[in-house]
């Protein structure tokens, strides 16, 4: 049984280690291999865009004077444009001229400078979409009234960019017209200012840009030329165009080249105003003094859109009356005009604080030691809501009578005056201190009649009314052997111009050119001392227009040709060279002071 049981457990270990030979060995875990790296991609980098531009084009570029930066409106969208589309923009700040020639040889990627796309400059370079539609505009000085259009222009100088569309525009459009070119725009602006040109044709963004900051300019006419302003794109750059075209059609479609239009160029128009004119008693239509007041109203009537009015004082009680009723119909500004509504003006000013108003031939305080305010004078102090207007008219009547001294073929200039007021002495005592100083200059002795500044006496007709007495004063100076005579006295004076046309005696018109405003006596007239009232009215009337209205003082001087005096018209071939040439530099010395009135007389 044993040997059984041994010989069965024999056997079970023999198969037992046979079926464990024949099973499959255990498969060891594989170590994982690593997987090759692809590296990250290298980012590309920012495009940068070099952009040229002229910044002296307000408002579309310029350099701010603060902070010393481009700024404007081509500016603000260029930058937006480069957000849009996520590239760099590096703004260039070159003249017009290189700009141009910079583009030509692609010396820049890109041009944003308020520049129109011509068929000329698309063979020199790409441009991207339109973003703005502009016209080229007339600017004169707001005294200018015979330039309407461009058709007025035959015959002037206009100015203009050198190598712009406006230049183009005078070239081509405008026969008869001499074209001046500037390599800086502002600097025409300043010739017209200065009288050097008669227009500036440019960009209306620009010339609307330049009307704000010059109160002696304004524009006329309307738009000249349709023309579409274009970002300019070196040739064979696509990537730099496709990038700008992107970034601009994305700002226009999210509004925001209309909220920057806004912004730069769509400057509200002012509302319109309700000027009144309180008169002296000469009247509106004196052709001197009250006349040339109501002529800067009327220029704010056509100008601004201004509701202009008169009211005229028969005598002195009509000022208050008149004053009141303006006062009363609540006008945006009240314009009186004269010495004698010195008083009245003052009262109703003080009376009603937010009435702004201006004063032509006077200004506040007034008062002297001793003088009532509201009696004797107007005020002791400044008014704030009264603007005066008042003008240095000895300078321009010392030229007046250095050149009658120079003239008169009798050694005799005379002289007189409506009332002796200072608004009229200082007429005869700049013609006093310049017949003075011819003979100073040339050892002569010519007599001056009517006025004596020393002794502070003369001749007056005690009006500004009766050309009578205008005639009546006239001839009584030329039988004293005057052969110039200068009336200060308003209408009195039409009375002296026909005595003297008579006589064949020449004048001295004041306040205005009398050549143009009393034309029947014209071959009388050797000149006439100018006080652009005109000019100043205006001027009160487009800060009233624009808010920047404030009360104080403006003096009219030679120096910003709030005065001077006409041209010599009919005398103008008489009227030696050498003489001419003198009162230029006369008036250079006045200007810098080197020459006064009172040193001159000895006060």
């Amino acid at each position: 049984m044993k040997g059984k049981i041994w010989t069965l457990m024999a056997v079970l270990v023999v198969v037992s280690l046979v079926l464990g030979a024949c099973a499959p060995a255990a498969t060891p875990t594989p170590t994982p291999k690593p997987k090759p790296t692809t590296p990250p991609p290298t980012p590309k980098p920012k495009l940068k865009i070099t952009v040229a531009t002229d910044a002296t084009w307000p408002p579309c570029e310029y350099v701010d004077e603060t902070t010393k930066e481009f700024v404007g409106f081509d500016i603000d969208l260029m930058k937006a444009i480069a957000e849009a589309a996520d590239f760099e923009v590096e703004f260039v700040n070159v003249g017009w001229d290189p700009l141009l020639a910079g583009m030509a040889t692609g010396q820049y990627d890109a041009a944003i400078s308020a520049m129109t796309i011509t068929e000329e400059r698309a063979k020199q370079w790409d441009f991207s979409e339109p973003y703005f539609v502009a016209g080229q505009l007339i600017a004169v000085r707001v005294d200018e009234t015979t330039i309407k259009g461009p058709d007025d222009l035959a015959g002037k100088v206009a100015g203009a960019q050198l190598g712009t569309t406006g230049a183009i525009y005078v070239e081509e459009n405008i026969p008869g017209a001499t074209l001046k070119t500037y390599d800086d725009i502002s600097q025409a602006f300043l010739d017209l200012i200065n009288g050097q040109i008669d227009a500036v044709v440019a960009d209306d963004p620009l010339v609307e840009a330049m009307v704000r900051k010059y109160s002696e300019v304004l524009w006329v006419g309307g738009l000249l030329t349709g023309e579409d302003y274009g970002i300019a794109v070196k040739k064979g750059a696509p990537e730099i165009l496709e990038a700008i075209n992107k970034g601009l059609k994305i700002v226009k479609d999210q509004g925001l080249l209309e909220q920057l239009k806004a912004k730069w160029i769509e400057v509200e128009a002012p509302a319109a105003i309700t000027v009144g004119q309180v008169t002296d008693m000469g009247g509106i239509d004196d052709k001197s003094f009250n006349a040339t007041a109501w002529n800067g109203i009327e220029m704010a009537v056509e100008k601004l859109g201004a509701e202009g009015k008169f009211l005229e004082s028969q005598v002195q009680a009509d000022y208050a009356k008149n004053i009141q009723q303006f006062l009363d119909e609540e006008l945006d500004l009240i314009v009186t005009v004269g010495f004698l509504l010195g008083v009245d003006t003052a009262k109703a000013a003080i009376a009603n604080p937010d009435q702004s108003f201006a004063i032509v031939d006077y200004a506040y305080p007034d008062c002297w030691p001793g003088a009532e305010p509201g009696k004797d004078c107007g005020s002791d102090t400044e008014i704030p809501n009264v603007l005066g207007l008042t003008f240095a008219t000895d300078e321009a009547a010392f030229l007046a009578g250095y050149l009658a001294a120079g003239m008169s073929k009798t050694g005799k200039v005379g002289a007189f005056g409506g009332i002796k007021i200072p608004t009229v002495t200082i007429f005869m005592k700049g013609l006093e201190a310049g017949v003075k100083y011819y003979n100073q200059v040339h050892g002569t002795s010519v007599e001056i009649l009517g006025w004596d500044t020393a002794a502070d006496e003369g001749l007056f007709t005690g009006n500004f009314e009766s050309t009578d007495d205008g005639r009546r004063f006239a001839e009584s100076l030329m039988d004293e052997g005057a052969d110039i005579i200068m009336p200060v006295a308003g209408p009195v004076g039409l009375g002296s111009a026909a005595a003297c046309k008579e006589r064949g005696t020449m004048l001295i018109g004041v306040d205005t050119d009398w050549y143009i405003s009393a034309p029947e006596f014209k071959e009388t007239y050797l000149t006439s001392i100018l006080k652009n009232m005109h000019v100043a009215v205006f001027d009160a009337c487009k800060a009233v227009a624009d808010g920047t209205f404030a009360g104080g003082v403006y003096v009219g001087t030679l120096k910003n040709d709030g005065v001077g005096i006409a041209s010599y018209h009919e005398y103008a071939d008489d009227v030696p060279a050498a003489l001419d040439s003198e009162l230029e530099q006369i008036k250079a010395d006045l200007i810098a002071g080197t020459i006064t009135v009172d040193g001159v007389l000895g006060l």
